[in-house]
């Protein structure tokens, strides 16, 4: 489940004029991430993280929907976060989509 006031408050810090870089690596680490995780799903390793529960967070998403369906949401967020950029799309709602995706995928839908 979401926190949704969690993530009103980062899409809140996330688009202040100051905080441009702080986006941008948050995003760009939360693709990688997404990443790592279908990487490793699609050649059936299990997931090593960088703090605890990490990898088992890993695993458990992946195993929540196909992998088909993960690469489609991977592609979906870097197709957002593209024409966010060329665009100037709200920062918070960017963020908000991103996750709410990812939450309806790690559901099963």
């Amino acid at each position: 489940e979401l926190d949704i006031a969690g993530l009103h408050a980062l899409g809140d810090r996330l688009s202040r004029p100051s905080a441009e870089a702080a986006y941008n690596t948050m995003t760009a680490m939360l693709c990688d991430w997404i990443a790592s995780m279908i990487r490793n799903g699609a050649a059936s390793r299990q997931a090593t993280g960088f703090i605890p529960g990490e990898a088992a967070l890993m695993n458990r998403l992946f195993m929540s929907a196909s992998l088909d369906h993960w690469i489609q949401v991977w592609e979906n967020i870097t197709i957002l976060l593209d024409r966010a950029a060329r665009v100037n799309l709200s920062r918070k709602q960017v963020i908000l989509n991103i996750f709410s995706s990812l939450a309806e995928t790690a559901k099963g839908h």
